[in-house]
């Protein structure tokens, strides 16, 4: 049975994963944010006719375990998609700057 996450640990995450995002230059720009036990990886977008801006969230990370989590991207539909990869969050960044999924554009 897998260990239940915390909440607190995955807040600490968030900066951790923002600067190990500093270091991708595709990845510029984007935001990490919280929610629940999931990191939220997104960039701000201009949206309507008034150009305003929004968060448009690209990647998720779902916490599995103290350290672990798997990764998943939005589908054009809003939908979250598994992609398989697991790890820790420094080999999730630089799995995200090896495939240039960091360019983080919708299919």
């Amino acid at each position: 049975m897998a260990a239940k996450v915390d909440w607190f640990l995955v807040a600490g995450d968030v900066e951790q994963l923002g600067k190990l995002l500093a270091r991708v230059p595709q990845a510029r720009g984007t935001y990490v944010r919280r929610h629940g036990t999931s990191l939220i990886i997104g960039r701000k977008e201009p949206y309507g006719p008034r150009g305003g801006m929004v968060d448009d969230d690209r990647l998720k990370l779902i916490a599995r375990d103290r350290g672990t989590y798997s990764l998943r991207f939005m589908e054009w539909n809003g939908r979250w998609a598994s992609t398989g990869f697991e790890g820790p969050l420094p080999d999730l960044a630089d799995l995200i700057d090896d495939t240039r999924v960091g360019k983080f554009r919708h299919v």
